[in-house]
């Protein structure tokens, strides 16, 4: 009875597999027609798929600026009107971080032995500067990073 019942679940895993084999089989003379669908949107998903480019224009680390200012430009392309710039004060005093756009300036204060991120938007093209100085003279240790991008941070 067992060899019986063995047979009969072979007999059927046969069928089954030469019926499936029927199920893939194509025929090749038939065409197949594809149609499209176009995609629309009103825009507010979009925005999420923008990639950031952004550049790393400055990275300084480990910097000891003996005059007490660090000074460093770059330069803004047209079209990428954001940047972000990083300052790490490892000086045992207050600095004053200066960023210089066509002759508008922007200035921040940092505590001494911090650190701290801005960002900036809308900027125009060209030359910026950023200038570290430190309060009372002393030499400026530290790290500065600037990173611009074609859309915001």
């Amino acid at each position: 009875m067992k060899h019986k019942k063995a047979l009969s679940v072979l007999l059927l895993g046969a069928a089954l597999s030469i019926g499936a084999s029927n199920v893939f089989a194509s025929d090749y003379s038939t065409p197949t027609t594809v149609s499209s669908e176009s995609i629309t949107s009103n825009g507010s998903y979009i925005d999420e798929f923008k990639v950031r480019l952004n550049n790393l224009v400055i990275s300084d680390n480990g910097i000891s600026a003996s005059n007490g200012t660090y000074e460093r430009t770059w330069n803004q392309p047209a079209g990428w009107s954001y940047y972000r710039f990083s300052v790490n004060n490892t000086t045992a005093t207050a600095v004053k971080v200066s960023i210089e756009e066509h002759g508008n300036y922007k200035s921040y204060t940092l505590a001494a032995n911090s650190s701290n991120t801005w960002n900036a938007a809308g900027v125009p093209a060209g030359d910026h500067t950023i200038t570290v100085t430190t309060s009372d003279g002393r030499r400026f240790t530290g790290d500065v990073a600037v990173r611009n991008s074609n859309i915001p941070f």
